[in-house]
């Protein structure tokens, strides 16, 4: 009686961490995204509304005051784990913390900025679980993670990269029922009051192990534990990627794979086998990110295999020590975590921030590989401690039963409805849409409202820029795949930037051919996206760009110039490719210019003989514009230019969700 007991209560406390494990990495992914949105939009409030003036009552308005408080919260909730030395004592610590994270988490559910705060007491509590956890019960240290890692990717694939768990609002009351189903497991997985011998500490992170921890929590949470984002970097299908990462992710939980493991590491001198852990890992690192195809998705697989099975470096045996600095190296590993992710944050920003900052252009895999060396630190400094042992047998069972389930279970998720293509058609509507990284002017994330006005306009071409496609400032979510799903429409990406930032577009219309090409760029990276789409009644070139920003402080000449520049390779580019074609397409030439009619970019497209449907129609100049902002003016920077094409009905859609406004033209299909 007494076996099936203690089996029933490691049961319950491998799903209690699992909980735990998924409610922590749910907090961080939002507070990321969310700080960054409220200080951005706290930045643009005061900049478009000023102090003096009352706050208008639009989605993300908010003042610095309120980001502050914000910001100490989650400074104080990062701490929490520090009470992991004094609470450890406390028979009631571990139920207790995840009882209150179990609890805060349906608070961060909910539509408004509270949100924030439940996310920050689920930080607090969770991370004091995880230290009371890494003392009390080490084995379940990486399990958590683990678990937590694996359980977001399934919530992930069933919105197609969109959190169905956080994001969705419809999911609160579902997560209130795995909330309150968390009580009874937690006080059943307790086991109740115990001399303090029975619980004494048996496991420790040290400070090399927080330093791993903060690495690989890096590496999961940018790149390997988001299999859009891995699919990015290897420039492979997502739905093909999604199970294989999650098998990767949930296979280091088998006693028999770590033994596996064990007995790979064995086989190295004791002197090399972390440098040989390292230096494996990063090859795969360099694999995924250099190369394209099955292989680098082959290798991207083994990575997170590899992070994933690392995980159980970080915690080691507490031994006889007096003092535990377990709550001190998870801190540690949140400020390594956050450095790490402030410098992955400069790779796409670096065009915008002063020096050494802007440094950052291009450093996506460095420190990608950074993370790995640290991540790999315990490995290197304690070579003779290979932390993997099998198992039960009938542990092993079950764990391989529950990786089958949750590989099967995100591949089912990942598979797409087939889109509503248009096999023929005398008319087509073209759009173009500037999504500002599915923000809205005052950073509120509006990625379905923005799908919503795409939906509701009926464009058979959607032409997008400044695309996401898992930036942790954006949620993870890959903008252009969730968007094509959403609407039925066929998604390209194009990436500008380290491989999840750039174009996009959507169309109901088959393509034939997609390439892209990077431009010369002074300032931010970008390019020009090109698709052919093909009905039975003939073909469309089709072209999307994001020309260079005109920043505030910098020479606009110069910036105009390195915009001339630009559209001149891509006039060229298209003239390039006309030129192979045996009859040349009609042209489709459209996205974000930032520059008004009659500047020079845009004289030199006219002078090209293309025309812009808004001066062929005599639509009124207050009619065109597409960009609105507060206190700032207004401006038309996006365009839809027509080669060979009748343009009929252009319309800018008056609808706000991003900062952009939506552009649509309607064409008659046949030459000019």
């Amino acid at each position: 009686m007494g076996k099936r007991v203690a089996a029933v209560r490691g049961i319950l406390r491998f799903v209690e961490a699992g909980a735990i494990g998924l409610f922590f990495v749910q907090a961080v992914r939002l507070l990321y995204g969310g700080i960054y949105s409220r200080l951005s939009g706290a930045e643009i409030t005061a900049r478009l509304i000023g102090p003096e003036q009352p706050l208008p009552d639009i989605p993300g308005v908010i003042t610095y005051r309120q980001v502050q408080v914000l910001l100490i919260a989650v400074g104080v909730a990062a701490l929490l784990p520090l009470f992991g030395l004094i609470l450890r004592r406390w028979p009631f610590a571990l139920p207790l913390s995840a009882l209150i994270a179990a609890i805060a988490r349906i608070y961060m559910g909910a539509d408004q900025f509270e949100r924030f705060y439940g996310a920050a007491i689920v930080l607090g509590a969770s991370g004091l679980y995880l230290a009371l956890t890494a003392q009390r019960r080490p084995d379940h240290f990486p399990a958590a993670l683990t678990l937590g890692l694996a359980l977001d990717q399934l919530f992930r694939a069933m919105g197609d990269t969109w959190d169905v768990a956080l994001l969705w609002p419809d999911f609160l009351p579902y997560q209130a029922i795995i909330s309150v189903a968390l009580f009874p497991i937690s006080l059943l997985a307790w086991g109740g009051i115990r001399k303090y011998d029975d619980e004494a500490p048996q496991g420790m992170v040290t400070g090399w192990g927080g330093l791993a921890l903060g690495g690989l929590l890096f590496l999961e949470l940018t790149a390997l534990a988001f299999p859009n984002v891995a699919a990015r970097w290897a420039d492979v299908s997502y739905e093909h990627v999604t199970p294989w990462i999650m098998a990767a992710t949930t296979l280091p939980l088998i006693p028999a794979v770590r033994e596996r493991a064990r007995r790979f590491l064995d086989m190295f001198d004791p002197a090399w086998r972390g440098w040989a852990w390292f230096l494996l890992m990063a090859l795969m690192l360099v694999i995924g990110r250099r190369f394209g195809g099955p292989v680098a998705g082959a290798a991207m697989i083994i990575a997170q295999l590899l992070a994933v099975l690392t995980l159980w470096w970080t915690v080691r045996p507490a031994g006889n020590v007096k003092y535990n600095p377990t709550g001190f190296a998870l801190v540690l590993g949140w400020v390594t975590f956050l450095a790490l992710s402030g410098g992955d944050f400069f790779t796409f920003e670096y065009a915008y921030a002063p020096p050494p900052l802007n440094g950052f252009r291009g450093m996506g895999l460095a420190l990608s590989l950074g993370a790995a060396l640290l991540g790999t630190l315990p490995a290197i400094l304690k070579p003779r401690e290979i932390p993997w042992r099998n198992g039960p047998a009938l542990e092993t069972l079950a764990t391989l039963a529950l990786v089958t389930a949750l590989a099967i279970g995100a591949g089912m998720a990942a598979v797409p409805l087939p889109p509503d293509r248009i096999e023929s058609a005398s008319l087509l509507r073209f759009g173009t849409y500037n999504i500002h990284g599915g923000y809205s002017l005052f950073f509120d994330y509006a990625l379905d409202e923005m799908a919503d006005v795409i939906g509701d306009t009926s464009v058979d071409v959607v032409l997008l820029q400044e695309v996401d496609a898992g930036r942790l400032v954006s949620f993870g979510v890959d903008q252009a795949l969730w968007m094509g799903r959403r609407l039925r429409m066929e998604p390209l990406f194009f990436p500008t930037n380290e491989a999840v930032q750039g174009l996009a577009i959507l169309s109901r219309v088959p393509v034939a051919e997609h390439e892209g090409h990077l431009l010369p760029s002074m300032g931010l990276q970008t390019g020009v996206q090109r698709a052919i789409v093909r009905m039975a009644n003939g073909g469309i070139d089709v072209y999307n760009t994001w020309l260079g920003l005109l920043v505030e402080g910098g020479s606009i000449s110069a910036q105009e110039q390195d915009q001339f520049v630009q559209i001149r390779e891509i006039l060229t580019l298209i003239e390039r490719n006309a030129a192979l074609m045996s009859e040349p397409l009609p042209v489709v030439l459209g996205g974000t210019f930032n520059n008004v009619p009659g500047s020079p970019v845009y004289n030199e497209v006219a002078f090209r003989n293309y025309v812009d449907p808004f001066a062929e129609m005599d639509v009124p100049e207050d009619a065109a514009i597409t960009l609105r902002r507060m206190g700032a003016g207004v401006a038309r920077f996006d365009y839809i230019w027509l080669r060979g094409l009748r343009p009929r009905i252009p319309a800018v859609i008056e609808r706000d969700p991003s900062d952009h406004r939506l552009v649509v033209v309607e064409v008659e299909w046949g030459r000019r």
